[in-house]
């Protein structure tokens, strides 16, 4: 079933669940989401840990939304720790780039214009971490009650309601 048609309210279904699968896509109602307390990249037990993922729509730019979904300790500290990472560099470049400000006293100009560059340099690297981080939930379509997404492990699809079975 394409995902075009996998909306319930279009065929006719009034689904009380908020997230059923529809092929290799886990549909989810907008802002009711209450995802299985299961790790959506490995279908492993999430002991009722979530993390918050900002999702966009691939063809609209402006529909986005923010899904909770499970993730087992090793996803999830992969994604934590990840994007620590990113934000450690760019408070180091901050840092650094402050430290610039006291340099500049000493009167070698060439170490406090290399200090602020090395500062920005790592706040740019940093940024470029965290926004190049790849996405672990990922939407291949949001409209206004639903969102689609896409990557999620086949055992964990396999224990949800089908949307044929919704509507």
């Amino acid at each position: 079933m394409d995902i075009e048609s996998a909306n319930p309210q279009q065929s006719g279904g009034a689904s009380q669940e908020s997230i059923w699968r529809d092929g290799p896509y886990l549909v989810v109602r907008r802002k009711k989401s209450q995802f299985p307390d299961r790790c959506i990249l490995c279908n492993a037990p999430a002991e009722g840990k979530r993390l918050s993922f900002h999702v966009r729509d691939p063809q609209a730019i402006l529909e986005s939304d923010y899904v909770k979904v499970g993730l087992c300790p090793t996803h999830r500290s992969k994604e934590v720790w990840g994007q620590l990472r990113a934000w450690m560099i760019v408070l180091l470049g901050v840092g650094i780039s402050g430290l610039s400000v006291f340099i500049e006293n000493i009167g070698i100009r060439f170490v406090q214009e290399f200090v602020a560059g090395l500062g920005i340099l790592a706040i740019v690297a940093g940024w470029l971490l965290l926004k190049l981080h790849p996405n672990l939930v990922t939407a291949k379509r949001i409209d206004r009650g639903f969102i689609w997404l896409e990557d999620i492990h086949p055992d964990y699809l396999a224990g949800l309601p089908d949307v044929a079975e919704e509507s």
